[in-house]
């Protein structure tokens, strides 16, 4: 099992299962293409265009933390019929 990729977890049953790493929607464009081009630069992503914001795939988890660490969003995990395994950021105002 590489950890780099998928994250163990238990369900309310004390049942086993791996999440791969998600996928991320921003809700929100960047207020410049400077700031765009500094989040791609320090996460290693490369974000599309997707409905009023961004959408990216992260290859491991060290991307997905190196977000956490420099930007300070509002998160809400998704893992159903319309968003699977999907992480909502949105800009902390």
């Amino acid at each position: 099992m590489n950890y780099n990729k998928t994250l163990s977890l238990f369900n309310g049953n004390d049942k086993r299962y791996t999440v791969d790493v998600p996928c991320i929607i921003i809700l929100t464009k960047f207020s410049n293409d400077t700031a765009k081009a500094h989040f791609e630069k320090n996460t290693g992503l490369t974000l599309t265009p997707y409905s009023n914001g961004y959408k990216c795939q992260p290859k491991t988890f060290k991307q997905l933390t190196k977000i956490f660490v420099t930007y300070n969003f509002k998160t809400k995990y998704y893992n159903n019929y319309d968003y699977k395994n999907t992480l909502m950021l949105s800009f902390n105002k």
